[in-house]
């Protein structure tokens, strides 16, 4: 129009579409430009100018037709960008520039909630600090500050307090250092040192609280291969675990604080106890051995008397004490066995001191005292002589092989001060009590007997203080009375 343009369009050789429109204003200068940026026919980018100079550009990133990006210029620099990235209508992206054109903050909306959760601060265009609002609370609570656009320091707020409570140091971009307040007291408990490579090297903590380090690990190449700990608070280290795998796989521990370990546990390849030496004396030799099945207790083995030799045995069935077995004379047999836990008795104890592998004496025991005691004397297996007790310790009864019959045919009946007040006997060996004897102060007073096996005393005799035989009577027809009587 009157020899000036108006209009400009240039049209790519590949596709024969017009690949840039340029518009004019009266005095020649761009009034708007659009453009295809990425060459696939379709003008994505527009331009426009004010008085020839650039004021806005407007650019359609995701191909869908809809602009997304939006930045406004000053002076031919830009001053804010506006970045729509998922095309629903909100900004999810802010920058805005310096004098310069330079970025100097943005902020960003990265989940596309509607909520820019992270602001960026940038010194001269370089981005010098990065902040998190985590759980759009109005607070940051990851804070990071950069140097040369690598992070030097950084603070997070992991429990929502408004305290940052891990802060982490950088070098060269890896981690060099980092710290943390785990019970949120506002003093720091665990430190960790990492490596040139940004792996862990080292971790230190105050387990216990306090702030007295007393757990501390050591990793090598990322991989945690020794753990050190203080049990006691005393400074000292004395629990060592070494680690094979990033599990355990020995531990010593010294528990009279001597410095030297009485304790060393081995571990299987999953990390559970496979085996655990003491010294429980502390004269600097193993005296108790533990063995452990897939991670629970099975066998105890212990040398009390420090002969170098095991004398006693404890084994275990499902982590539960099931018997002990005891060598008392060193000779290499175990002679005494505990059960525990066998109904009805919580603790049984057997003797075998002849060697033949049955038990000579038995005493089953409740509430830590003896009810029940037996004994083969003759170690023929079979149970010559029995006792049985209340539960203050009192005897209460007691049987035995009188006539070495192979059953307790005799079986005694006691009062409160421990004194025989009756006795039944089989002495015909049927296996049925077929005579009673009642007694007073030690002295029998009277005597049934049960002649024809029926159950019921057929024949009774009586006796004075000196047990002399005063008076006899006889059922004859078995009808249970006594039918003559005869004093003597």
């Amino acid at each position: 129009r009157e020899g000036k343009r108006t209009k400009h369009t240039r049209f790519s050789k590949e596709t024969g579409t017009a690949s840039q429109v340029v518009v004019f204003d009266g005095k020649e200068r761009p009034l708007t430009i659009q453009k295809d940026s990425t060459g696939d026919g379709r003008l994505d980018t527009t331009h426009d100018f004010t008085e020839g100079s650039l004021s806005e550009s407007i650019r359609d990133t995701t191909g869908d037709g809809k602009p997304n990006v939006r930045t406004f210029y000053r002076n031919e620099k830009p001053v804010e960008r506006r970045t729509d990235r998922n095309g629903d209508g909100n900004v999810e992206s802010f920058i805005f520039y310096d004098e310069d054109g330079l970025p100097r903050e943005s902020r960003h909306d990265r989940d596309e909630d509607g909520f820019q959760e992270e602001t960026r601060v940038y010194d001269k265009g370089d981005l010098e600090e990065q902040k998190k609002d985590t759980d759009q609370d109005g607070r940051f609570e990851i804070v990071t500050r950069f140097s040369g656009g690598q992070p030097v320091l950084q603070k997070k707020d992991s429990n929502g307090d408004g305290g940052f409570d891990v802060i982490t140091k950088y070098e060269s971009g890896q981690p060099a250092t980092q710290e943390k307040d785990t019970d949120f007291d506002g003093r720091p408990d665990w430190f960790c040192t990492f490596d040139d490579q940004g792996l862990v090297s080292k971790i230190e903590e105050a387990s216990s609280g306090g702030g007295r380090i007393d757990r501390v690990r050591l990793f090598r190449k990322g991989k945690p291969f020794k753990v050190l700990e203080d049990s006691n608070g005393d400074g000292r280290y004395d629990i060592v675990t070494l680690l094979k795998n990033g599990v355990p796989a020995t531990q010593t521990q010294d528990t009279d604080g001597n410095g030297k370990p009485d304790v060393k546990i081995l571990f299987d390849k999953k990390g559970e106890k496979l085996k655990t030496e003491i010294d429980t004396d502390h004269d600097g030799r193993v005296d108790t051995w533990e063995h452990c099945a897939q991670g629970q207790l099975a066998r105890v083995d212990q040398d009390p008397q420090g002969t170098g030799r095991v004398s006693v045995r404890i084994f275990y069935k499902n982590g539960i004490k099931e018997r002990l077995e005891q060598d008392n004379d060193g000779d290499g047999r175990f002679e005494l066995v505990q059960w525990f836990n066998r109904p009805p008795w919580p603790r049984i104890t057997e003797w075998d001191e002849n060697g033949d592998g049955h038990p000579d004496e038995r005493t089953c025991s409740k509430d830590g005292v003896v009810r029940l005691r037996e004994r083969d004397a003759n170690g023929d297996g079979n149970v010559d002589w029995r006792e049985k007790y209340g539960a203050d310790g009192r005897i209460e009864q007691s049987s035995e092989d009188a006539d070495h019959t192979g059953t307790l045919n005799l079986t005694w009946f006691y009062d409160e001060q421990g004194e025989a007040v009756r006795a039944e006997k089989d002495t015909d060996g049927y296996r049925k009590v077929d005579t009673w004897y009642h007694y007073e102060q030690g002295r029998v007073t009277r005597v049934e007997e049960d002649r024809n096996r029926d159950g019921r005393p057929d024949l009774w005799e009586e006796y004075d203080a000196s047990e002399a035989l005063v008076k006899r009577s006889k059922d004859l027809n078995h009808d249970g009375e006594p039918d003559i009587h005869e004093d003597l």
